[in-house]
């Protein structure tokens, strides 16, 4: 037995002593050298943004999924200008890669204890989206001078909405996680509203960059500045208020959830957005089949109040409503800007031009369509405005085929189990139906708007088919798992 002591304490040496003291001992005089040279040379913040990263990485190798909740909670609040690049920096390109980077490395070294993760081949598709776009940008000579720039757009606008769907995929959060998620919404959307709202009747309180430079006229864009970000941000945070609200709620709770919700549909018909406005009846539609009682009593209360309100107090609003329905400049121009983009595509099918290049050639593809010639406008500052065109004519079919399949796929499993899925808790099938409600909503609103532009709203949709993969897989009745698996 004390031939085989040395060999057994060895191996338990990595484990015990060299992972969990001789490494953080090492790195924190590493640290502390680096921190220390950072201050002396005048870098402060970069000084300070090292000294975080030391308990940032405790806590998220304790609590991985308070990365998601962090990046869901401020990104919306600073818009992505110069001044607040740092944040970024710490928020969005760093934060959940980090905490997915730190759960696959302590999986790796078996330092924690770990229920395996189900991972399926469909969840490495997005890594081959993203090779296809890098490599559009490097094989495509006229991005040489825009390569890094495109490079990391790919990064911020693409792979970073992936790691929200790899998070929730590895680590298989509990009801009472995603319930954690309330109150970050609940917030969230009052912030939306209030700086919704004086932005629409006294701009000049805000800060500047709550103020939107875009000529978009008397609409409610919130922190964003933009209809479709906005909205498709609201409709996120009613659809966990409104799962709360049915599943964990009760009396006056119940009720003044279900008027926040309300109060967000109202937000998204003040956007003045087309598209919003049918994403919103669409999924009203959805959401009355899953709960029709609250969603009938919410229209029966909705509708007098907006009649009254159209003839008084927001009669003008009204009137900038309709004529929104009634006007076809925009329409004529984004038919001629769709028609380019078709013909873009269409000039280089299979891989397209490469990433981030639309606005680079879309003129070259203007034309008459329909007696309706291309503007001044058109050409030199028209873009995209549709989301997948953009993906169409940017990477061709092999790069609108990546990056639906994921969600295809999962719709499929979706429907395939639907009836087998689990009735109880805040994740049943009903939020499953609720999360691709938010799909669909999303979905919609990209037809009307090129949101590659909007890093948030990417990465929510994302993140919310991280959830529905999430739910398919574990949710299951247990009595039918092993027909499905």
């Amino acid at each position: 037995m004390n031939r085989l002591l040395p060999k057994t304490t060895w191996a338990n040496f990595w484990q015990t002593a060299f992972w969990p003291g001789i490494v953080p001992l090492a790195l924190g005089i590493i640290l502390a050298g680096a921190i220390a040279w950072l201050l002396f040379a005048g870098m402060w913040f970069v000084a300070v943004a090292l000294a975080l990263a030391i308990p940032m990485s405790i806590l998220l190798q304790r609590y991985p999924l308070i990365a998601v909740f962090i990046w869901l909670m401020v990104l919306p609040l600073f818009p992505p200008i110069s001044s607040n690049r740092y944040l970024y920096w710490g928020i969005h390109y760093m934060l959940m890669p980090m905490a997915l980077g730190l759960n696959i490395l302590m999986r790796m070294l078996r330092l924690k204890e770990y229920k395996p993760v189900k991972l399926e081949l469909i969840d490495l598709v997005p890594i081959i989206y993203v090779l296809v776009s890098v490599f559009s940008v490097l094989f495509n000579g006229d991005l040489q001078g825009y390569r890094q720039d495109l490079i990391l757009a790919v990064y911020n606008r693409a792979f970073v909405g992936f790691v929200a769907y790899w998070l929730i995929r590895f680590l298989a959060p509990k009801d009472k996680d995603i319930t954690r998620l309330l109150p970050l919404m609940v917030i969230l959307l009052i912030i939306e509203s209030v700086v919704g709202l004086l932005s629409w009747f006294t701009p000049e309180v805000l800060p500047a960059m709550w103020r939107s430079n875009r000529l978009l006229g008397a609409r409610v864009t919130g922190t964003f500045g933009e209809p479709g970000a906005y909205t498709t941000t609201l409709m996120f945070t009613m659809i966990i208020i409104l799962q709360y609200a049915m599943t964990k709620a009760n009396g006056l709770v119940r009720v003044l959830l279900l008027l926040l919700f309300a109060f967000g549909s109202f937000l998204i018909f003040f956007s003045f957005s087309r598209g919003s406005w049918l994403a919103l009846l669409v999924v009203l539609g959805v959401m009355l089949f899953l709960y029709p009682k609250p969603i009938l009593t919410m229209i029966a209360i909705a509708a007098p109040v907006l009649v009254i309100l159209s003839t008084t107090l927001l009669a003008d609003e009204f009137a900038w409503a309709m004529q929104r329905l009634e006007t076809e400049q925009t329409a004529e121009s984004r038919v001629v800007l769709a028609n380019a983009g078709l013909r873009m595509w269409r000039a280089k099918l299979v891989f397209g031009w490469g990433y981030g290049s639309y606005d680079l050639y879309d003129w070259r593809f203007m034309e008459t369509v329909e007696n309706i010639s291309p503007s001044r406008w058109d050409i030199e500052k028209g873009t995209s405005h549709n989301t997948y065109l953009t993906i169409l004519a940017e990477t061709g079919l092999a790069g609108l085929i990546l990056y639906a399949l994921p969600m295809l796929w999962w719709l499929v499993r979706s429907v395939r189990q639907y009836r087998y899925l689990s009735d109880d808790g805040f994740l049943n099938r009903k939020m499953l139906v609720l999360l691709w409600s938010y799909i669909l909503f999303y979905a919609i609103v990209t037809q009307f708007i090129d949101m590659r532009f909007f890093w948030y709203s990417l990465g929510l949709v994302w993140l919310a088919l991280g959830l529905v993969a999430y739910i398919v897989q574990t949710r299951l009745q247990p009595q039918d798992q092993p027909q499905l698996l």
